[in-house]
């Protein structure tokens, strides 16, 4: 019983009576297992479904970096942030941002560039704060 193929074939299914067919199939091939096999299954595609998981909260993470980069945006001039912090050009900081497709697929942050734009966020707000303090 191949998990990932019959989780597709559900993904892929165009309507409810295709579905019930794949599902109809599942259980048919999963009826005619013993308890060990039966378990195994089980195992196989909480691990499947797991991965699913974790890679759908990757993708929206991006999603949600995207909108929180975009709200701050008319504020901050990302030149000088990709500059200052990462040493780059506003170009590479865009595609990040933007997940615009670099050498055949989307320009995404690593965890270390993250935490590294996030340092240079917090440090460009602790410098507004000490102005604003300086000047009140």
């Amino acid at each position: 019983m191949n998990i990932q193929n019959l989780i597709q074939q559900m993904h892929d299914a165009q309507n409810e009576k295709e579905k019930e067919r794949i599902k109809e199939k599942v259980k048919s091939q999963f009826d005619a297992l013993n308890d060990l096999e039966k378990e195994e299954v089980k195992k196989a595609f909480i691990a499947s479904w797991d991965e699913t998981l974790k890679h759908t909260k990757k993708q929206l993470d991006e999603i949600d970096l995207k909108l929180e980069m975009m709200e701050v945006s008319e504020y901050i001039n990302f030149s000088k942030i990709a500059e200052n912090y990462f040493g780059k050009s506003k170009y590479w900081l865009y595609q990040r941002i933007s997940q615009w497709n670099v050498n055949g697929k989307p320009a995404k942050f690593t965890d270390e560039e993250r935490k590294k734009l996030s340092f240079a966020l917090h440090d460009i707000g602790e410098k507004l704060e000490n102005t604003s303090f300086k000047i009140a």
